[in-house]
C-alpha cells in the first residue's frame, strides 16, 4: 500500500490531520511493525508492506539456492566473483517470481534490502551507488590483502586492523558486522583486481 493511501484512511478513520501532523500515523504504523503485522520503516515510507509474507517471497529472490535462469549471466559472475550486484541481474532476479510483479517497486524493495542488511553500499562517494550483497563476498586469506595494501602512498595509508577470529561464528551474523564496517568506512579499492578490499579476516581455529 503506498503511504499516501494510509494518510487517506487514516483520515477518514478519524486520525488528526495526518499531513499536518504525521506522528499519530507513524506511531501507530511503528506498533504494527514491532508486533510483525506489518513492514514499515520511517525513512523508507513510499510504501507499506501488509503482508510480511510478501517480503520474504522478494528476498528468496535474491538469497535463494534456485539461480538457475541467471548462471549464465556475465553479471552473475560479477556476483560470484566480487558480491558486486548489477542492475541488470536485479532486473532479472525480480522476475523469477513473475505474479508479484516486483519491477515497479525496484527501488523499494532495494531500500528495504539495505536496510534489512542484505544488501550495502559503500561509503565511498564515487562508489557510492554499487551495490553488494555481503553473503556473496568470497573471505581472503590475510596474507593476500596485507601484500595488496602493504605499501603507503600519499593516496593510501593504513589504519589499524580488526581481525576476529572463532572456533565458529554464524554466517548472519559475520554479515551483520561485515556490513556495518561498510556502511561506515571508507573502504579500499584495489584497481588492479577491480575489487573492494574492506573484506573482514576470519580465521577458523584447528
Amino acid at each position: 500500500m503506498l503511504y499516501t493511501e494510509a494518510e487517506d484512511l487514516a483520515t477518514e478513520c478519524s486520525f488528526p490531520d495526518v499531513k499536518q501532523t504525521p506522528s499519530e500515523l507513524s506511531s501507530f504504523l511503528n506498533f504494527e511493525h514491532e508486533i510483525g503485522n506489518i513492514i514499515f520503516f520511517k525513512d523508507v515510507r513510499e510504501y507499506i508492506v501488509l503482508d510480511p509474507e510478501w517480503l520474504v517471497d522478494v528476498f528468496r529472490c535474491f538469497v535463494s539456492h534456485d539461480y538457475h535462469a541467471s548462471l549464465y549471466m556475465t553479471e552473475w559472475a560479477t556476483l560470484v566473483e566480487t558480491g558486486k550486484l548489477e542492475e541488470k541481474l536485479v532486473e532479472k532476479l525480480l522476475k523469477k517470481v513473475p505474479s508479484l510483479i516486483l519491477s515497479k517497486h525496484k527501488q523499494y524493495i532495494l531500500e528495504l534490502m539495505e536496510k534489512f542488511g542484505i544488501i550495502v553500499k559503500p561509503n565511498n562517494d564515487d562508489f557510492r551507488n554499487n551495490i553488494y550483497m555481503p553473503c556473496m563476498i568470497k573471505p581472503r586469506l590475510l596474507q593476500e590483502i596485507c601484500g595488496t595494501v602493504n605499501d603507503e602512498t600519499e593516496h593510501s595509508q593504513k589504519t589499524s586492523w580488526f581481525c576476529l577470529k572463532f572456533n565458529f561464528l554464524p554466517p548472519s551474523y559475520f554479515n551483520h558486522i561485515l556490513v556495518s564496517f561498510v556502511r561506515n568506512k571508507q573502504l579500499f579499492y584495489n584497481k588492479k583486481t577491480k575489487s573492494w578490499e574492506y573484506i573482514a579476516i576470519l580465521e577458523y581455529l584447528n
